[in-house]
Formats: C-alpha cells, structure tokens, sequence
C-alpha cells in the first residue's frame, strides 16, 4: 500500500501519463520511444535503489535464494 499522502496523486498521474502517451504515439513509435525510454531508464533504477534498501534493513529476505528452503518445501 503506498504511503496515504500519494493516494490521492495516483489515479490523477495515472491518466496524465496515458494521456501523454497517446497524444504523442500519432507521431510513431520513435518519438515514443526517445519520450519513454528516459522515464522507464528512471523509474526501473528507482525500482532497484528501493529494493537494495529494503534488502539492506531486512537481509533475512535473502534467505530465499537459498535452495536449501525450495528442497524442504517440496519433499
């Protein structure tokens, strides 16, 4: 869930990104692309700065890499 104070932002940024998205794709693919290719760039190295964070205040999630837990699961 995210935090309360982005709830209301959601939906509206939501629809300003798809709205952007379509008013640019009559101009082809290229133009979407040069648009997107930045804003996905940012958004999956946000992704990782925040998983590293989380695994950094909770490296017990790295125990399920472990095989160890999948083979005790199954048999």
């Amino acid at each position: 869930m995210p935090p309360r104070r982005w709830i209301p932002i959601i939906v509206p940024l939501s629809i300003l990104v798809l709205t952007l998205l379509f008013a640019i794709q009559k101009h082809g693919t290229g133009s979407v692309g040069k648009l997107f290719a930045p804003v996905m760039l940012l958004w999956f190295i946000v992704l990782a700065v925040l998983g590293a964070r989380s695994i950094i205040s909770n490296p017990e999630v790295l125990q399920a890499l472990n095989p160890k837990w999948a083979l005790k699961l199954l048999c």
